[in-house]
């Protein structure tokens, strides 16, 4: 396969897993009237589902986040970082006019496409700061149990499960207050569709910076010590090069 090849499939099956995450999350809130168990489940049991149908192709990230806290972490090259949060974006407007399509009177008050928005008398401080430590715990999730090439593969296999329950969770937990996005993509692509755009760059800056946290401890657990010179004096991978399933071979 030549390198066009190789990332435009990356970029298809990553474009298919998001759509299909965006369907869960939404379409459940749609379909159960915000009931918050089966708001939680969804996501929940289709993170794992897609993670090991897709994890071998793209790494399934189906989140922003994910994608950016690998790339700090040189795991992944700029090219793949850009093309990947572009089409996690570009596939949650899909994901959200699919449930448009499948379910009558979704982009209807109250719940406007299962858009995020803050809870009653919620400051954009409080919610920005909630985002930020749910979404710091799903990525030292991932980073420490589910890409952690020193785990034992037996641990490995069953990281998507774990880390389905902790959205659970972590849905449970933030609910009420956030609407629990941990990902901007699937908070953009229904705010796109509806125009609902209040506080919106909560779900944008509480995650990133939950990133960055998450991405400082995995590196003080991984190294012993915050040594970010370590990381950054590391070539990043080859701008043209090789598939994410090579790079991942080669941690």
């Amino acid at each position: 396969m030549s390198y066009l090849e190789v990332i435009l499939r990356e970029l298809f099956v990553e474009f298919i897993a998001t759509n299909l995450l965006i369907l869960a999350a939404l379409g459940s809130v749609i379909s159960s009237n915000g009931q918050i168990l089966q708001c939680s489940l969804a996501p929940a049991l289709a993170i794992p589902a897609l993670i090991y149908c897709f994890d071998d192709t793209s790494g399934c990230h189906m989140n922003p986040v994910i994608t950016f806290s690998l790339f700090v972490l040189r795991k992944i090259n700029v090219l793949r970082f850009v093309l990947y949060t572009i089409t996690h974006c570009v596939a949650a407007i899909s994901g959200s006019a699919l449930v448009i399509l499948c379910f009558p009177h979704a982009n209807e008050p109250p719940f406007y496409i299962g858009v995020t928005k803050l809870g009653k008398d919620v400051t954009w401080i409080q919610g920005t700061c909630l985002e930020a430590l749910m979404t710091c715990m799903l990525v030292v999730a991932v980073l420490h149990f589910g890409m952690n090439p020193t785990k034992p593969p037996e641990v490995r296999r069953i990281a998507p499960l774990i880390v389905g329950l902790l959205v659970a969770g972590l849905i449970f937990l933030g609910a009420p207050t956030t609407g629990t996005s941990l990902n901007p993509a699937r908070s953009f692509g229904p705010a796109v569709l509806s125009g609902f755009w209040h506080a919106h760059y909560v779900y944008w800056v509480g995650p990133y910076v939950g990133a960055v946290i998450a991405v400082i401890i995995h590196v003080v657990i991984s190294k012993g010590k915050l040594e970010f010179s370590q990381i950054f004096s590391v070539p990043p991978p080859p701008l043209i090069a090789v598939s994410y399933t090579h790079l991942r071979a080669h941690e």
